[in-house]
This record gives structure tokens, C-alpha cells and sequence, in this order.
């Protein structure tokens, strides 16, 4: 790994989890680039105490990478623009954006008191979340051009044309690729939901729509266990709380590619959850750091090798560690 790539949080030195892992990390595109803005952080003072999401680990991830590869995150960062009421208009319905101005919507997809002002949600939830959207929209002209980019936020899987739930508003990935299909000529989308939990909004907006394919690993043990979204995934794997890394990346290894070469996607979305990992209160899985790490240079692989362009969101993670699983990965990803 190259010297300026060497150092993690904590100062800690990133090492591969062996042999196999490492040269499946320097097969990752050096080209990368990364989506972020400082304005992706949400939350407010106590907000920690009323939901267990880490609304800043999305700065923290990206100081990590700054200290890790700090000529990669000067020379390849790029600073999106918060997503228009006219793209969000791509998916979503008016009635729907019509009703977030509700504080008793916003609470309610949010999961958080419904005594809350409307303004406090609109600064420090909203207005971060239509930051975030941009960010993916950005980072799918990026991997397009230059092959892979990380949007450092994002993967907001359970909001859907008329509905926000599970802390997700808007629809981001969507958005992006309605934003791009056109220009980018899409016929072949693959989303890559590796987030513990099913991404029911996705698969909603595009159960009639046979251009976008889903591959969906998550625990069917928690929420939202949504059949009538579940009959829109092309390749489903439903598993059970505590599966542990050998399990896990067996599924990913056996299944992944076989659904990559048959679908052979023009772009692929890839959400990148870390609330699988073994600490995380509500993922309930069983996954290793390493497992996390090895899981992210597997997608990262697959899709280099058949040269198809990769966007990378964050998707959920509940722990105070999910914003290091983060930086390891994406430092792994922009390191050359």
C-alpha cells in the first residue's frame, strides 16, 4: 500500500486482512473519486438520545480519509450541490413532497418525537438529506466518467415514490439514475443493497421496471419486512439474525457474480451498509469488521474487473464504529 495511504483513525496503520484480501484491495480502481460535503452531517444537540443513527460519522469517515490519503481526498474530492425540488420531482410525487412540510410526516419517517419544530427538521434533517441526494447524483457522473466514486452519504433504500419511512426521505439512487438515464442511455441498472435491511423503497419504484435489476443480502428477521416490495427483487437472499463472516461472504462470492454476468449492468449502485456489523443494535447481524471490509473490496472487485462503473453509497450503521468501517473501505478504494 502506498506510504501516503498507510495510516488510519486512531493512527492506527490499515492492514489487509491477509494475502487474498490485500490483492483483492490493489485491484480497486485508482481512479476513484469521492462525494462529500460538510454539510452532510444532521442532527442537533441531544438528537443522539432519541435515535441511535451517528448523524456525523459521515465528517468523521472523511477525516479518517484525509489523514489516510490526503493527496487522493485534495485531488479527487468533489463537493456536490444539494438536490432541486425539480429532481427530486423525477421520482417523487408532489403530494408527497407536498406532505413533508408536515411535522408530523417528517416524525414519523424519522422516527423521532412528534413534539419536535418543524424548523429544527428542515435545518439539521432535511436540508443535509437533499445534500446527500446530490452527492449521489454527482458521484453517478463521476463513476461514469472515471469508473468509481464513493458518495460519502446516501442510500436512503426505504423512501419510495409517495412514502418516506425507516429515517429516509428521499429516494436518492433513483433520483440519480432518472437524473442520468437518459443522457447516460441506461438500459441496465443494478442496485447492490448490502444494508441489513431490505431495501423496500428502491424495489417499490422499480417493481415494473425491468431496466433496473436489485440484488438484496438482509436480515428478513427485522424490519421492514415488506413482501410486496420483496416480490420486486431479481435476486433475493433472505437470512436470519447473527449469521457470522463465513456465511455471509460465502453468499456474496457464490451468488454476486453469476447475477452480474447475467444481468451484465451498464452501472451499478452499490449500498454499502455497515449495520451488519456484529455491534450494530439493529442490523442484528453477526458480520466482523474484516467481514465488512472484505465484503466492500469484493463489490469493488466484481465491478472493476468487468470495467463497470461502480457508485458506492453508505446506506445505515448504527455504532460508534460505523464511521471507521467506512474510512477503511473508502481508503482502500482510493488508494493506488
Amino acid at each position: 500500500m502506498p506510504e501516503r495511504c498507510k495510516r488510519v483513525c486512531n493512527g492506527q496503520q490499515v492492514r489487509p486482512i491477509n494475502d487474498r484480501a490485500h490483492c483483492i484491495a490493489n485491484q480497486m480502481s485508482s481512479n476513484s473519486r469521492i462525494v462529500y460535503a460538510r454539510e452532510y452531517n444532521l442532527g442537533f444537540p441531544g438528537s443522539r438520545h432519541l435515535h441511535p443513527f451517528d448523524g456525523y460519522k459521515f465528517s468523521r469517515a472523511w477525516s479518517c480519509i484525509k489523514r489516510s490519503c490526503p493527496s487522493a481526498a485534495k485531488h479527487r474530492h468533489y463537493r456536490p450541490l444539494p438536490a432541486t425540488y425539480e429532481l427530486l420531482r423525477r421520482i417523487h410525487t408532489e403530494q408527497y413532497l407536498d406532505e413533508l412540510r408536515s411535522r408530523r410526516v417528517l416524525t414519523r419517517i424519522l422516527e423521532l418525537p412528534n413534539n419536535l419544530p418543524r424548523w429544527l427538521l428542515e435545518r439539521w434533517v432535511l436540508r443535509p438529506m437533499l445534500w446527500a441526494t446530490g452527492g449521489t447524483i454527482e458521484a453517478t457522473r463521476l463513476a461514469w466518467e472515471f469508473g468509481a466514486c464513493v458518495n460519502l452519504g446516501g442510500g436512503f433504500h426505504h423512501a419510495s415514490r409517495d412514502r418516506g419511512e425507516g429515517f429516509c426521505v428521499y429516494a436518492d439512487v433513483p433520483i440519480a439514475i432518472e437524473v442520468w438515464r437518459r443522457q447516460f442511455s441506461l438500459q441496465r441498472v443494478m442496485i447492490i443493497d448490502l444494508d441489513a435491511h431490505q431495501g423496500n423503497g428502491f424495489e417499490r419504484i422499480y417493481s415494473d421496471d425491468s431496466t433496473v435489476e436489485i440484488f438484496d443480502v438482509y436480515n428478513g428477521d427485522i424490519y421492514p419486512q415488506d413482501r410486496t416490495a420483496r416480490a420486486a427483487i431479481r435476486w433475493d437472499h433472505c437470512l436470519t439474525s447473527g449469521m457470522l463472516d463465513a456465511d455471509y461472504l460465502g453468499i456474496i462470492e457464490g451468488s454476486l457474480p453469476a447475477a452480474i454476468d447475467e444481468f451484465q449492468p451498464q452501472i451499478i449502485f452499490y449500498i454499502a451498509g455497515t449495520d451488519i456489523f456484529e455491534a450494530d443494535p439493529l442490523g442484528q447481524m453477526g458480520i466482523s469488521a474484516e467481514g465488512i471490509f472484505r465484503r466492500d473490496c469484493l463489490v469493488s472487485k466484481y465491478a472493476a474487473e468487468r470495467q463497470i462503473p461502480l457508485v458506492m453509497t453508505l446506506g445505515g450503521g448504527y455504532t460508534a464504529e460505523s464511521y471507521q468501517l467506512v474510512a477503511r473501505s473508502v481508503t482502500h478504494l482510493l488508494a493506488s
